[in-house]
């Protein structure tokens, strides 16, 4: 649920073009195709995308203008985002929309990994510190933190109602998109 509040996936901030109808990527496919566009190495993301619907819009002359939208998004300017989206003609999903409001809260994959780990081990102390003044701190403490713990172990079993309840008892952002795609 944390994760939910300040994770971006790069797959999905490009309008689900990565992957084909159907399709469901994982963790690990998402990763490598954030690697791959970190690298700049057009070969090597033409062979892990393969004919998904992205190569309709992106190709060795424009892909350097790619990594450069992944570049902004990653530094927060998602205006220059936006409009370099627009320069590829990606189509627009709701993940782009949402872009803005996750891009702010971004966070290194290396602390989600220990942000789940402190609401895995009930520390709050280490939670608290890896989240810093990110606004879910406002609004989660050390009095109502076991509620939080109780929501991300709801999510990890699979219980959406019982997660959004808690969330919406803890007054903290809705996470349809995000519960839809962990809860598979």
């Amino acid at each position: 649920m944390v994760l939910a509040l300040v994770a971006t996936s790069a797959a999905s901030a490009y309008g689900g073009e990565f992957k084909n109808k159907g399709d469901k990527s994982s963790p690990e496919d998402r990763q490598a195709f954030v690697e791959v566009i970190e690298s700049g190495n057009y070969e090597a993301w033409t062979s892990l995308v393969g004919d998904k619907p992205i190569t309709k819009h992106i190709n060795e002359d424009n892909f350097d203008r790619f990594v450069e939208m992944h570049n902004l998004i990653k530094a927060g300017d998602v205006d220059g985002a936006k409009e370099i989206r627009k320069e590829l003609n990606l189509p627009v999903k709701k993940a782009v929309h949402k872009m803005g409001r996750k891009i702010k809260q971004n966070i290194p994959v290396e602390v989600r990994e220990a942000i789940k780990e402190a609401l895995d081990n009930n520390d709050y102390n280490a939670w608290a510190e890896l989240v810093g003044d990110r606004p879910v701190a406002e609004k989660i403490n050390a009095d109502n933190f076991d509620r939080l713990v109780e929501m991300h172990e709801l999510m990890q079993t699979g219980d959406r109602e019982g997660a959004n309840e808690i969330r919406k008892e803890l007054d903290l952002h809705p996470m349809k998109r995000f519960l839809k795609n962990r809860m598979k």
